[in-house]
């Protein structure tokens, strides 16, 4: 099953087929996009407790290039085996329905629009008008 969230209407050209091949050739339970969080990186993220700023991660370096790689699901693909969807009815976790072999596709930062905010329609008009349909 390929899942195209309808809040994303801007993706990387290719990013479905890509998707859909690395489960063919893996076997996997499912494949997502994953783009590098790059700035936001979650040891530069803080919570508050109250008004206290708090990490969530303890930081190990002040240089972003320095940091471990991380990386976040924006949307622009998931491809799951329908077994695997089916067999996750009522398992617990908000990703279960991924599955335990979980793979990924990597996209660019900024090339995938999820339509969060009125910002992020307006990016997406804007490309979809200039013809940017990936």
């Amino acid at each position: 099953m390929v899942l195209l969230y309808g809040n994303v209407p801007v993706r990387p050209k290719g990013v479905v087929s890509e998707a859909i091949e690395k489960m063919e050739a893996t076997g996997c339970d499912s494949v997502v996009s994953l783009c590098e969080v790059g700035k936001y990186h979650p040891q530069w993220q803080y919570r508050l407790d109250g008004d206290r700023v708090v990490n969530y991660e303890e930081p190990t370096t002040h240089l972003r290039q320095e940091l471990p790689k991380s990386y976040l699901h924006e949307g622009a693909v998931a491809v799951i085996r329908t077994d695997v969807l089916m067999k996750s009815e009522g398992e617990e976790g908000p990703e279960a329905f991924l599955g335990e072999d979980r793979r990924a596709v990597i996209t660019q930062q900024g090339e995938t629009v999820e339509i969060d905010s009125e910002a992020d329609m307006v990016l997406a008009e804007f490309l979809l008008s200039r013809g940017k349909k990936r």
